[in-house]
Protein backbone atom coordinates (compact mmCIF):
# COMPACT_ATOMS: atom_id res chain seq x y z
CA UNK A 1 0.00 0.00 0.00
CA UNK A 2 1.48 3.54 -0.83
CA UNK A 3 0.86 6.73 0.88
CA UNK A 4 0.55 9.60 -1.43
CA UNK A 5 2.74 12.70 0.13
CA UNK A 6 -0.16 15.48 -1.08
CA UNK A 7 -2.81 15.69 0.69
CA UNK A 8 -6.67 15.38 -0.64
CA UNK A 9 -8.91 18.12 -1.88
CA UNK A 10 -12.51 18.00 -2.10
CA UNK A 11 -12.42 17.45 -5.67
CA UNK A 12 -11.00 13.90 -4.99
CA UNK A 13 -14.08 12.65 -3.70
CA UNK A 14 -17.21 11.68 -5.70
CA UNK A 15 -20.64 13.56 -5.34
CA UNK A 16 -21.90 10.34 -3.38
CA UNK A 17 -19.59 10.16 -0.45
CA UNK A 18 -22.30 11.60 1.57
CA UNK A 19 -24.70 8.46 1.23
CA UNK A 20 -22.83 6.37 3.94
CA UNK A 21 -25.83 4.44 6.42
CA UNK A 22 -26.18 2.17 8.75
CA UNK A 23 -25.09 -0.43 6.30
CA UNK A 24 -22.52 1.00 4.75
CA UNK A 25 -18.92 -0.82 4.04
CA UNK A 26 -16.25 0.11 6.18
CA UNK A 27 -14.80 1.43 2.93
CA UNK A 28 -17.61 4.16 2.60
CA UNK A 29 -16.98 4.56 6.51
CA UNK A 30 -13.53 5.35 5.95
CA UNK A 31 -13.42 7.64 2.94
CA UNK A 32 -16.58 9.59 4.37
CA UNK A 33 -13.88 10.13 7.54
CA UNK A 34 -11.77 11.02 5.05
CA UNK A 35 -13.89 13.46 3.53
CA UNK A 36 -14.67 14.95 6.97
CA UNK A 37 -11.02 15.77 7.72
CA UNK A 38 -10.18 17.78 4.02
CA UNK A 39 -13.37 19.51 5.10
CA UNK A 40 -12.03 21.01 8.00
CA UNK A 41 -8.73 21.04 6.50
CA UNK A 42 -10.49 24.05 4.15
CA UNK A 43 -12.40 25.54 7.23
CA UNK A 44 -8.97 26.04 8.58
CA UNK A 45 -7.72 27.84 5.23
CA UNK A 46 -10.71 30.10 5.58
CA UNK A 47 -10.28 31.04 8.78
CA UNK A 48 -6.68 32.00 8.55
CA UNK A 49 -7.82 33.71 4.96
CA UNK A 50 -10.55 36.03 7.06
CA UNK A 51 -8.23 36.69 9.64
CA UNK A 52 -5.71 37.68 7.06
CA UNK A 53 -7.95 40.14 5.99
CA UNK A 54 -9.44 41.23 9.04
CA UNK A 55 -12.80 40.05 8.02
CA UNK A 56 -14.06 37.66 10.60
CA UNK A 57 -15.33 39.07 13.68
CA UNK A 58 -15.20 36.74 16.79
CA UNK A 59 -18.84 35.33 15.96
CA UNK A 60 -17.65 34.11 12.51
CA UNK A 61 -14.63 32.28 14.14
CA UNK A 62 -16.45 30.60 16.50
CA UNK A 63 -19.04 29.32 13.48
CA UNK A 64 -16.23 28.59 11.69
CA UNK A 65 -14.56 26.56 14.86
CA UNK A 66 -18.05 24.98 15.73
CA UNK A 67 -18.11 23.66 12.01
CA UNK A 68 -14.56 22.29 12.46
CA UNK A 69 -15.28 20.53 15.53
CA UNK A 70 -18.57 18.80 14.59
CA UNK A 71 -17.08 17.81 11.07
CA UNK A 72 -14.13 15.91 13.18
CA UNK A 73 -16.50 14.19 15.53
CA UNK A 74 -18.52 12.74 12.44
CA UNK A 75 -14.95 11.91 11.14
CA UNK A 76 -13.92 9.98 14.51
CA UNK A 77 -17.49 8.38 14.50
CA UNK A 78 -16.54 6.78 10.55
CA UNK A 79 -13.30 5.29 11.23
CA UNK A 80 -15.03 4.00 14.50
CA UNK A 81 -18.19 2.61 12.64
CA UNK A 82 -15.26 1.44 9.78
CA UNK A 83 -13.04 -0.54 12.51
CA UNK A 84 -16.13 -2.23 14.10
CA UNK A 85 -17.20 -3.16 10.78
CA UNK A 86 -13.62 -4.66 10.07
CA UNK A 87 -14.25 -6.74 13.35
CA UNK A 88 -11.70 -4.78 15.12
CA UNK A 89 -8.74 -5.24 13.19
CA UNK A 90 -6.43 -2.45 12.09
Amino acid sequence: MTTSNRFPTLNDFNDDVLDVHGGSSHTDCQRLGDYRLVQVSCLIERLRLEQEAGAAGRIRQEALLSGMEALLMDAYLMYTRAHHQCGGKA
